[in-house]
């Protein structure tokens, strides 16, 4: 493990604020079949990847990934 990224306890409001900061950033939508739609949502630090059904209106996945 690399020294200079040691450990650290994350706070729960440290959590909440990427979360929120990364479902803000600016959205594109693209059909996936003719009931999905994959919509990606990025800026400078965040990347979220989410897939739809668009018959139901519910979230299938999503993932957050903050970028290096």
């Amino acid at each position: 493990m690399n020294e200079a990224r040691a450990a650290r306890i994350v706070k729960v409001s440290d959590i909440k604020a990427f979360l929120d900061g990364a479902d803000r950033a600016k959205s594109e939508e693209r059909a996936v079949t003719d009931r999905v739609r994959a919509v990606t949502r990025e800026d400078d630090e965040n990347v979220v990847f989410e897939s739809r059904d668009t018959k139901t209106k519910v979230t299938l996945h999503k993932s957050y990934v903050k970028k290096q």
